[in-house]
């Protein structure tokens, strides 16, 4: 059996003293910590409990399962969510002053973006609501439009409804084109967990957009919107280095604005905006609905979300 460890109180580990024996346990190397990228496998033979006791005393640690995505708040930071243990947490509340955006945003969700069979860890997404615009959810989700799209009764409760058409492709698709027909200012902030770079971040946009099912259906927007972005996205090249943010910004008039968030010197570079309608539309349609979304976690995230506002 194994466990995972990040930061944590000394006293945290004291309920688990008697019971370590044979059990493996992992450590990560952040700033404060003394045991970097080692193994310990714990026996009655060569260590006690008071010395492993001691032993994670050097190393400020915190209990993370790397199985489970239901990442937990960080001690002393109630304000934002763990999403992948070598990242810094996701805030609750996104924008000024901290970001030049424009609005603040709350979380509605989040996840892994994860590629190939193997499920090779890309990027941790988080998908955030302009705190203003959270009531169109409301007005959207109601009885009528929900019984329209699922053919459930009205009399099924709002909650029933909403999460059946959901975890629905094709329904879920209906869905969030009427939330962002309505103007809905939405962001979602890219996490790289391994260093990319603009060029391939741009790339996997123009590919994800493009593999919407109704982008067939608006070629010519397509093929103008995609050109704004592949230019927009070429104004600034370089790295984007693992735990900076690569930030999309939708706007209520289909807008897109894309900034990128330097950690290492905190600056927040604006990279552009692209103001082809179609291509915001189909990029959060990807996000959030349909058989094959960027990341399913976060789509479940995001449904779970809206199905307990309403």
């Amino acid at each position: 059996m194994s466990y995972n460890f990040g930061r944590a109180k000394f006293t945290d580990f004291l309920r688990f003293g008697s019971r370590l024996k044979g059990h493996i346990f992992h450590s990560y190397p952040f700033e404060a910590g003394k045991i970097r990228n080692k193994t310990i496998v714990l026996s009655s033979s060569n260590i006690t409990n008071s010395v492993l006791l001691t032993t994670f005393a050097l190393s400020p640690l915190i209990w993370y399962n790397t199985i489970n995505n239901d990442a937990l708040n960080s001690p002393g930071l109630e304000d934002s969510i763990n999403v992948y243990y070598s990242i810094t947490p996701f805030p609750l509340k996104y924008g000024p002053p901290d970001r030049p955006l424009k609005a603040t945003y709350t979380i509605l969700g989040y996840g892994i973006r994860s590629v190939t069979f193997l499920k090779f860890k890309v990027y941790a997404l988080g998908i955030y609501a302009c705190t203003e615009d959270i009531n169109l959810i409301q007005k959207v989700f109601n009885s009528d439009f929900l019984s329209e799209v699922t053919g459930i009764e009205k009399t099924a409760s709002l909650k029933e409804m909403a999460k059946k058409a959901l975890s629905d492709p094709a329904q879920s698709r209906v869905l969030i084109n009427k939330v962002l027909s309505n103007g809905m200012r939405l962001v979602a902030k890219i996490k790289p967990i391994r260093d990319t770079d603009l060029n391939h971040l741009k790339d996997g946009l123009v590919k994800s957009i493009s593999n919407h099912p109704d982008s067939k259906d608006f070629r010519a927007e397509l093929k103008r919107g995609l050109h704004q972005l592949k230019t927009t996205l070429r104004k600034k090249r370089g790295k984007v280095p693992k735990d900076d943010e690569f930030i999309i910004e939708l706007q209520a008039n289909g807008n897109l604005n894309f900034y990128h968030y330097i950690r290492k010197n905190g600056v927040t570079v604006e990279i552009g905006t692209v103001t082809e309608p179609i291509i915001g539309r189909l990029l959060f349609g990807q996000y959030l609905s349909g058989p094959r979304p960027l990341s399913e976690d976060t789509r479940e995230s995001v449904a779970n979300k809206i199905v307990n506002m309403l």
